[in-house]
């Protein structure tokens, strides 16, 4: 009986044993995996950055073209504004 339980226990250490080195593999597949999209998510935010500039950079070349009420509110900054973009 000694030996049946020092077996069952030998056992059970093994499958405790099995399912932390699945458990750490899993979570580093998470890890690699998450890390990826948050590196899309960075160069994405970048070129939405570099795109805003582009605009704000047109925007006060042109004068602002800030809409409104008044003549001449942003009449030809469409223009300045798609040539001014990166690609």
């Amino acid at each position: 009986m000694e030996k049946r339980y020092k077996a069952r226990q030998l056992q059970l250490q093994k499958a405790a044993q099995t399912f932390e080195e699945q458990f750490e593999l899993d979570r580093n597949d998470q890890k690699l995996k998450f890390e990826a999209i948050i590196k899309s998510k960075n160069a994405q935010i970048a070129r939405f950055k570099t795109e805003l500039d582009a605009l704000i950079a047109a925007s006060v070349v042109t004068g602002g073209g800030g809409g409104g009420s008044g003549s001449g509110g942003g009449g030809g900054g469409a223009t300045a504004f798609a040539s001014a973009l990166p690609y």
